[in-house]
């Protein structure tokens, strides 16, 4: 029992020394240094309440999901991160297979936090670039009040926002008036194409976008009940290999009306557009120069060479479990097989 204790305590120890608290006016911002999951909390006037802002019995419910060519990743699961703290941000490098994220989350004056994500394109050829970025809000959900905006009093049934009918703000916010607001960045090169705001997992189930039904209610019948969610929609466009393309939103306490926003380079004055298999393209807003890729460590080389031999070894699995079946081998079971070597074979040379 004492030795159980004891792993408990170790355990305890271990995992909180990872997170890192940032807090900027009311607003709180507690990182895991080691998944990279992030949290967001409102802290009361004399610090002894803490009050989550997003949905927190499963952070996975809140996440940023990135379209590149025709895969979806998501930021927490796909991607290596590396954490770095400097004076006035912090800096989280997501890495994966295909392209590298870079997080900067900078405190406004205001009290809050911006949220700027460059994404940058590690391959050697022309690939889509989008971002879809999912937060469960649930502070409005026990009156059933949801959202307001600054168009809109109060935002009851589902509602969606594009292009050039953005809001400046969205708030989520319970009875007691404690809640944050979304401020969209005023630069139309970086606005989202569009803001969902409806039922969580309807938003979760699909692919990318689901269909838009004025005046739905936020539940999903039988589980999902009165459960809304806020996501941000940046559909994908072509980047250029070794070029960039960002994201960016600011989470700041209900009493402001405006916050400034993180300095972006200036976009180019052109770009081509893809139109991906699995994630719908619009008219495209150009993507921003590149300033310079980040080298990968020795650690998330390893990581990625390690992922891309499980890769091959399940290549292989797959080809002896085929042969060895009694049964003949479809033409679907060569083309599955195909596409995973193709995949590998377009990152020779990369490392």
């Amino acid at each position: 029992m004492k030795k159980a204790l004891l792993f408990l305590f170790l355990l305890i120890v271990l995992f909180s020394s990872y997170a890192l608290d940032i807090k900027s006016g009311s607003i709180m911002l507690s990182l895991n240094e080691r998944s990279g999951i992030l949290k967001l909390y409102h802290i009361s006037d004399d610090e002894k309440t803490k009050t989550s802002l997003l949905y927190e019995q499963d952070t996975r419910t809140s996440y940023v999901l990135i379209a590149s060519g025709n895969r979806l990743l998501k930021l927490n699961d796909n991607f290596s991160s590396k954490v770095e703290q400097t004076e006035n941000s912090i800096k989280i490098t997501y890495t994966s297979d295909i392209a590298i994220v870079v997080l900067d989350i900078t405190p406004v004056s205001s009290g809050g936090f911006s949220f700027l994500y460059t994404v940058f394109n590690t391959t050697k050829q022309d690939t889509s670039i989008g971002c879809r970025i999912l937060l469960d809000s649930y502070l409005g959900e026990k009156a059933s009040s949801h959202f307001s905006s600054n168009l809109n009093a109060q935002i009851q049934t589902e509602t969606l926002f594009s292009q050039p009918n953005l809001p400046l703000w969205i708030e989520s916010s319970n009875e007691k008036k404690i809640g944050f607001r979304i401020f969209l960045p005023t630069t139309k090169n970086l606005q989202p194409d569009a803001v969902l705001l409806a039922n969580w997992k309807r938003i979760n189930d699909a692919v990318w976008q689901p269909e838009f039904q004025q005046n739905r209610n936020f539940t999903l019948a039988p589980y999902s009940i009165n459960d809304s969610a806020v996501a941000l929609f940046w559909n994908a466009q072509t980047v250029k290999p070794s070029e960039k393309r960002t994201f960016s939103f600011t989470i700041s306490t209900i009493q402001v009306t405006a916050v400034e926003t993180p300095s972006i380079s200036e976009p180019l004055s052109s770009v081509s557009v893809s139109s991906p298999v699995t994630v719908p393209s619009v008219t495209a807003t150009p993507s921003t120069p590149s300033s310079q890729l980040p080298q990968l460590t020795q650690e998330q080389l390893m990581e990625l060479l390690k992922k891309d031999y499980q890769t091959a070894l399940t290549i292989l699995q797959m080809i002896n479990t085929l042969l060895a079946n009694s049964q003949s081998i479809t033409e679907a079971d060569i083309a599955k097989i195909q596409a995973m070597i193709d995949e590998l074979t377009k990152k020779k040379g990369q490392y």
